[in-house]
Formats: C-alpha cells, sequence, structure tokens
C-alpha cells in the first residue's frame, strides 16, 4: 500500500491516471452513441497501455534504494520481466487505426471527377477516439521507456543501453504482432511454449516487414518524445 501511495504522490502518475480514467468514461459515451464494441475494447487497451508506466515508476524507485543485496536484484530483475511483458501493450494501441477501414470519408466519382467527401459523423467520432487514445499511449509508453532507458545508462555504457533499448523495441514489435495477429495477451506468457511454437509456425516475409516496421515506429516515437519527457522533475 505505502509504495501505491508513493506512485500516485507522483504529479504525472496521478496525470497519466486521470487521462486513462476518462479515456474510460470517453469510452462508455462513444460506445452509447456508435453502438459498437469496438469503442469499449479502446478503453480496456488504453487501461492496459497504463500498466507499463505502473511497474516502470515501481522499478524505478526499487532501483534507486540502497539495497544492492541478491534478493533486491532478483526482484529489480522480475520487475523489469514484468515491465517488459506488458511493455508492448502501449505501442499497440497505435495498430488499432486499421479499425477505421470499415469506415467511408470519401468516395469518387471517376478518375476526373475528384474527390467527394461524406458527413460520416460516427466514423470521424471513431476517428477522434482512436487518434485521442493513441497519443495518450504513445506518451505512456515513452514515459516508462524512459525510466527503463535511464537506468541503463547510468548502469551500462551509453552504446550499451541503446542496444539493449533496441533490442527491447524489437521485442515490443514482436509482441505487437503476437498480439494483433496471433491474437494472444500478455497473461499468456504462461502458455509461453505454446506461444513460441505458434509465432515461429506463423513467420513469413510479411512477419519479418510488420516487426521491423513497428521497430522503426516505436523508435522515432521514442526519439521524437523523448525531449518532452523529464522523470527527474514529474514529483510533485
Amino acid at each position: 500500500m505505502k509504495i501505491i501511495n508513493e506512485i500516485f504522490n507522483d504529479e504525472l502518475i496521478r496525470h497519466l491516471a486521470i487521462s486513462v480514467f476518462l479515456y474510460v468514461f470517453l469510452s462508455i459515451i462513444v460506445t452509447s452513441i456508435t453502438g459498437s464494441f469496438l469503442n469499449i475494447m479502446l478503453g480496456w487497451n488504453i487501461i492496459l497501455a497504463f500498466v507499463p508506466v505502473f511497474f516502470a515508476y515501481i522499478f524505478m524507485i526499487t532501483s534507486k534504494k540502497e539495497n544492492k543485496s541478491l534478493i533486491s536484484k532478483l526482484k529489480l530483475i522480475i520487475i523489469f520481466l514484468v515491465w517488459l511483458l506488458f511493455f508492448p501493450n502501449s505501442y499497440y494501441v497505435i495498430t488499432d487505426f486499421i479499425h477505421l477501414g470499415g469506415e467511408e470519408f470519401y468516395y469518387s466519382l471517376g478518375m476526373y471527377s475528384g474527390w467527394i467527401y461524406t458527413d460520416n459523423f460516427l466514423g470521424y467520432l471513431t476517428l477522434t477516439h482512436i487518434f485521442l487514445g493513441a497519443f495518450i499511449a504513445v506518451f505512456m509508453a515513452s514515459y516508462s521507456l524512459k525510466i527503463i532507458h535511464s537506468f541503463l545508462i547510468v548502469k551500462y555504457k551509453k552504446n550499451i543501453a541503446i542496444i539493449i533499448l533496441f533490442m527491447i523495441l524489437t521485442l515490443s514489435s514482436i509482441g505487437i504482432y503476437i498480439g494483433r495477429f496471433l491474437r494472444l495477451q500478455s497473461w499468456d506468457v504462461f502458455r509461453f511454449i505454446n506461444i513460441i511454437k505458434q509465432f515461429i509456425q506463423s513467420l513469413d516475409v510479411f512477419a519479418f516487414q510488420y516487426i521491423l516496421i513497428f521497430t522503426v515506429i516505436q523508435i522515432a516515437l521514442y526519439y521524437f518524445t523523448n525531449p518532452f519527457i523529464n522523470i527527474e522533475n514529474s514529483r510533485a
């Protein structure tokens, strides 16, 4: 209970938690308007995207304690692995834009007739809802990743930290691929052997392309958002 109080004493964590709550509330309202269960799932995805923030902050608190015993180190490793397990849920929200494929925003009357844009209010409402969720999720992803990255820079050389960061984002891309195409969740890790088998069986040219694209996307998003996140001054 003490560590939870310490986490939510942080101003930025509180702000993110409130943002998640408001987004879930918004998801309920949008669902009632559109009648689509998709919007409730978007709310759930944002809750999952917040989980890595929670564990990254616990990791930061634990890593700053002076206790260097074997148990403390094992505890830190376990927290890191839990964070890594849930981390792909943050950037995964970007893939929710695929749900716009069923919406019609414009159509063409012919090659030389130009475009006609529709007054598809529900489509634009869904677009706005997904964009808001992706915006919040990307910020939370960058925040939790910066905590881990900062630790790696202190613990190891800068170049080694970059290599580990790249490995984390590659694993995250694999997690996003598994979540989107194999429809598996973070808690399916308890069927780890099954996941590995399904993943290997699914590998083809597209899988490698998808993983590469999302690794590049995550690197770019982290690079652009990194200067706006100051984990040292986030406490109230």
